[in-house]
């Protein structure tokens, strides 16, 4: 997973000039390095780590861009369930709670299915099944 920073600093990052050209190198570097270190190419997935050090524009950004890092050949997992970048586009008159933040997480993932995602992580397992199982019947 791409995270910029330790736990105490994640969230005080400088912007990235280039999010997605940044995320791909980092991942890329990443892959590979854990291959040299003896892991199998096949047990090997790629997470651009959305919300960890990122803003939430550079999150926006990464999951319009997903097709980029899924050019990096590996499985793209996205997780998105619930993230704070979600409330700053969801209408004003969204409570603030977590839980609330369902039908963001969903379209959400469906933008990542339909940009490369091949593993979603969720909170809400059986609401995002029906909705990756539409998805995938529909590509």
């Amino acid at each position: 997973m791409h995270s910029r920073g330790e736990r105490e600093n994640l969230h005080r990052q400088p912007p990235m000039p280039d999010p997605v050209g940044t995320v791909c190198s980092d991942l890329a570097k990443i892959a590979q390095e854990t291959i040299d270190a003896g892991i199998q190419p096949g047990a090997v997935v790629l997470d651009p780590g959305i919300g960890f050090g990122k803003s939430a524009e550079e999150s926006m950004m990464l999951l319009r861009n997903l097709a980029a890092v899924s050019q990096l050949e590996y499985p793209l997992l996205v997780g998105t369930s619930r993230k704070s970048f979600l409330r700053r586009i969801e209408s004003k008159g969204a409570r603030e709670e977590a839980v609330d933040r369902l039908w963001g997480t969903a379209a959400s993932v469906a933008g990542a299915v339909f940009r490369g995602a091949h593993i979603v992580r969720v909170h809400d397992v059986a609401e995002m099944r029906r909705l990756v199982d539409v998805l995938d019947a529909l590509q």
